[in-house]
């Protein structure tokens, strides 16, 4: 299912909302599209209390891969990215902390 983005792509505190709800509702985010205002495409899921985080690519002290392995050390696992900026990361625990990433 595609959906149009709600809120913008900067308002991150608000789309990790949207996206948590959506998987409460039993829809999984699977990619995002930047045209025409932005859409998320979504894939049915069990529904399920989760946590979603945006995180900007840019960390200037930070290679990719040190980003990507605090996430999943810290239990979250990568979705996709937007507009090739905010990577997008969901966690099965709506409490998971966010790792310690110094910018």
């Amino acid at each position: 299912m595609k959906k149009g983005l709600p809120v913008r792509i900067y308002e991150t505190e608000a789309m990790e909302q949207w996206l948590s709800r959506m998987a409460e509702e039993g829809w999984r985010l699977k990619e995002f599209s930047a045209f025409f205002g932005g859409s998320a495409t979504f894939e049915t899921a069990v529904p399920a209390h989760c946590a979603y985080c945006l995180t900007l690519q840019t960390r200037r002290n930070w290679t990719v891969e040190e980003v990507q392995n605090a996430y999943l050390e810290d239990g979250w696992t990568y979705v996709c990215v937007i507009s090739g900026e905010f990577w997008v990361y969901v966690s099965e625990n709506p409490d998971a902390a966010r790792p310690q990433i110094v910018v």
